[in-house]
């Protein structure tokens, strides 16, 4: 675990999920700054995906992680505060025959290529309960880990995508239309034990979730 100093200062370990957008966890220490500028806590940034992020936590070398989960999923050895209730949309392609459309159904993602995550993302997880539950069965081609690399590959028509809701999520080139049936997952805090970590960990834990209710990113 980080060295931490006692108050409401110190160094803190945050990881942050590959799904989350890098300008989140930016605009909240902007903003933590802001609020307290007499506070000097010094931050070490990880990325990487869910799992990585919990094997991280346990052993100790982050302090909090920001995770992707299943709505009212727990994890055992683990605190998670739900923070960001999100829907999956399609992404398409500009110009796509389906792009004008107010909602398009699972169903119709047949019909055309698709843009997965690979296996150790935690959305390749969500997406696959969700196909598995409405039995939708994608024509897979290219597959990646990162977020804005899937959005680059939609605009230049290799195929369509599930994708958060999200305003950090956009590019000239593609389109998110909204899906008729259930999409939604969790972006949760996690911690290991939060009422006993430092000071400083437990007043960021409470500003970020606050952040995410301030900014009206609950529901997105």
């Amino acid at each position: 675990m980080s060295e931490m100093a006692l108050g409401e200062s110190g160094k803190l370990s945050i990881g942050v999920a590959k799904i989350v957008a890098h300008k989140f966890i930016t605009d909240v220490i902007k903003d933590y700054r802001q609020v307290n500028p007499e506070y000097r806590v010094d931050f070490n940034l990880k990325r990487a995906v869910t799992g990585k992020l919990l094997d991280m936590l346990q052993s100790g070398e982050l302090d909090l992680a920001i995770v992707t989960t299943r709505p009212g999923e727990k994890i055992a050895g683990f605190d998670l505060v739900p923070m960001i209730h999100r829907k999956l949309e399609l992404l398409l392609p500009a110009g796509h025959e389906l792009a004008k459309q107010k909602s398009v159904s699972l169903k119709q993602i047949e019909q055309y290529l698709y843009l997965a995550f690979g296996e150790e993302h935690a959305l390749a997880g969500i997406i696959a309960d969700v196909f598995a539950k409405n039995d939708i069965h994608p024509q897979i081609s290219s597959v990646t880990d990162d977020v804005q690399t899937l959005v680059y590959l939609v605009a230049i028509g290799e195929g369509v995508a599930l994708l958060p809701k999200s305003k950090y999520h956009e590019s000239a080139g593609a389109i998110a239309v909204p899906v008729t049936e259930d999409t939604s997952y969790t972006i949760s805090l996690a911690s290991r034990n939060l009422a006993q970590e430092p000071k400083v960990a437990q007043k960021m834990a409470s500003f970020i979730v606050d952040f995410c209710q301030t900014r009206g990113l609950t529901w997105s």
